[in-house]
């Protein structure tokens, strides 16, 4: 139940990382990166959200890199900047993955985590 639980708010977040992108700009990033710390308060928040957010890239890129025009887009940018396509995309995707989990550990070295599993605790006597 735990785990269906993680994996619906993991698509939630998925889902709010894309549509804060598309309707947005991309520096929605960094904001529901550290939102999304804020709620969780735990140690993977910010690979929850990295990940999160490398998925709803892909998912927004993905119809672009079928297309004529956008291949043609990238080999120009490959033109002008030291990488090529390719390496243009993957630069993109970098900097989705770093803005939003420093975002979160941002966040979480503010406010602190909370321990998820009471039970692992140690009591010292």
């Amino acid at each position: 139940m735990r785990s269906t639980l993680r994996l619906v708010a993991l698509v939630i977040l998925v889902a709010a990382f894309a549509l804060g992108i598309w309707y947005v700009a991309w520096w929605t990033i960094p904001f529901i990166g550290g939102a999304w710390a804020l709620a969780r308060r735990s140690r993977r928040a910010p690979l929850e959200a990295s990940i999160a957010v490398l998925v709803a890239e892909g998912a927004l890129l993905l119809p672009a890199l079928r297309s004529s025009t956008f291949s043609t887009l990238l080999d120009q940018l490959g033109g002008v900047f030291p990488v090529s396509g390719a390496g243009v995309v993957g630069v993109t995707l970098l900097l989705a993955f770093v803005l939003a989990y420093s975002s979160a550990r941002v966040v979480l070295g503010m406010v602190g985590i909370v321990e998820q599993n009471p039970r692992k605790r140690r009591t010292t006597s």
